[in-house]
């Protein structure tokens, strides 16, 4: 712990104001903002360390930084910054049933030493590391060699794979409780044909198709429609058909809008569902189970359910899909009048 924090001081990027508290390494590469700091062998009690330190400085901050320490010549220990540090401009962190995945967004290309560093950190942590130059469909992943991410339902005995920008819900837990919960207030049956709007992976579509004739979903990102189609296959469901479509643009043309179906599941964005509402055919749709990620888009939607279609509110509710937040999911059933 002195050797880094000697090695911090001297880079002048570290001042450890602690009152009669020892810095840990864990804190000290924290602060200091070390990237990877490696004892080479052991310092004994009298040893003389020689520090050796290159910074390159810019208006912003540090650039670069690394320092070495050595005793009668020999390196002990060593510290360094990414040089990449201000071009990577956002991490993210995705976590499925197997080893958490995090995805590097970056302006530019990454040396081999930042990349060794990568590399060393997902070893480490073992969790895979994907980059991102550019769009989403520039992401890949720093190894060949990862496994696939995947979540299983395990009520409904299904195996997602997805893949690191794939939307997915936060809380796995709390997802099984929800899907299980939604299904049952739909009342599926085998004669049923269900239209799931913004299906996204098929999170309900796949487990809703082993309970339903024929389940069709219908979502706004092609990847995600790909995706969900991959899955239906690997699990060998094939009443559930999936579609790409804007749902908050004209859907007049789409031929999935001309089919019959008696229910319908709804899990919109933020925004709600309204704008595909108005477009919908609701003849001898007989219930809707709307899932909101936003009260206020649901109030407004579930208004123009009751009275400009019809229906009747029959249920409602609210699940703590996002613990110690002010956000919630919810849930409303709309019966036919």
């Amino acid at each position: 712990v002195l050797i880094m924090e000697a090695l911090a001081q001297a880079a002048g990027i570290l001042a450890f104001k602690t009152a009669g508290e020892k810095p840990t390494p864990n804190s000290l590469f924290f602060f200091a903002g070390i990237d990877e700091a490696r004892f080479k062998k052991p310092v004994m009690p009298g040893d003389q360390l020689h520090l050796h330190v290159e910074i390159e400085r810019h208006m912003r901050g540090v650039w670069k930084f690394k320092a070495e320490a050595r005793v009668d010549g020999q390196l002990v220990a060593e510290a360094r910054l990414m040089s990449a540090k201000r071009d990577i401009t956002q991490i993210e962190f995705i976590r499925g049933d197997g080893p958490p995945a995090l995805v590097f967004r970056h302006h530019s290309a990454l040396d081999e030493a930042d990349l060794s560093l990568l590399r060393a950190f997902g070893e480490r942590h073992d969790a895979q590391i994907f980059l991102q130059p550019g769009s989403v469909q520039t992401v890949h992943p720093i190894r060949a060699d990862y496994p696939p991410l995947v979540f299983e339902l395990a009520a409904s005995g299904i195996l997602f794979q997805f893949k690191p920008l794939d939307f997915i819900q936060v809380n796995a837990a709390m997802n099984e409780v929800m899907i299980e919960r939604t299904l049952q207030l739909l009342e599926p049956k085998p004669a049923d044909v269900v239209l799931d709007l913004f299906c996204g992976l098929g999170n309900f579509t796949l487990p809703l198709a082993k309970r339903v004739g024929e389940a069709v979903g219908v979502e706004g990102d092609q990847g995600l429609v790909d995706s969900a189609k991959e899955n239906a296959q690997r699990n060998g469901i094939a009443n559930a058909v999936f579609f790409a479509a804007d749902l908050s643009q004209d859907i007049s043309a789409q031929l999935w809008k001309t089919q019959r179906f008696n229910k319908i599941l709804l899990d919109p964005p933020r925004a709600g569902a309204l704008d595909v509402l108005k477009q919908l055919n609701l003849k001898g749709v007989e219930r809707i189970v709307y899932v909101s990620c936003h009260p206020a888009s649901l109030a407004r939607d579930a208004a123009y359910l009751v009275q400009e279609r019809g229906y009747r509110l029959s249920q409602a509710g609210a699940m703590d899909m996002f613990p110690q937040t002010a956000h919630v999911e919810s849930i409303a059933v709309f019966e036919a009048v």
